[in-house]
């Protein structure tokens, strides 16, 4: 069951993807276990259409068990590590079911570079300076892109 649904699940968001969801690859060594995504973060957020490629693994337990988010793309973020692991509260992932799907998740991904949830911090330097002001924080953004987001 665990291939067919996800590759259902790739089939739906390759032939619909949302507006935000520029590209997905399936790993070639993984298969269909392993879909790199790229984001492209909302123009009104700090992160200003930035482009963002988050890996999504898929367990031999999938769908019973949440497969996991990581950012590829190095972020400065108050949800993100810098190895790259997102706050599984602030996607979901803590109340995922088996009816829940990636389709449903991937926008959280999105909102988290909208609006962090700086009370959940896996990253509390970037809650420090998230915290500072949003000037201080646009600031210190704008130099990761400048340094790992050349796409």
């Amino acid at each position: 069951m665990s291939s067919r649904r996800i590759q259902r699940e790739y089939d739906s968001l390759v032939n619909d993807p949302p507006d935000f969801l520029e590209e997905i690859e399936i790993d070639e060594e993984y298969g269909l276990n392993r879909w790199y995504v790229r984001i492209i973060s909302p123009e009104e957020s700090v992160y200003h259409g930035a482009k963002f490629v988050v890996v999504i693994n898929f367990s031999s337990d999938y769908p019973y068990a949440a497969p996991t988010f990581i950012f590829h793309t190095k972020i400065f973020h108050p949800n993100i590590t810098f190895k790259g692991d997102i706050c599984k509260e602030a996607l979901g992932l803590d109340k995922w079911t088996i009816s829940s799907t990636i389709r449903m998740l991937i926008p959280s991904i999105r909102n988290l570079l909208l609006e962090p949830d700086v009370s959940n911090p896996l990253n509390p330097e970037a809650a420090v300076e998230y915290n500072k002001g949003i000037e201080r924080y646009k600031e210190v953004i704008e130099k990761w892109l400048q340094t790992y987001n050349k796409d």
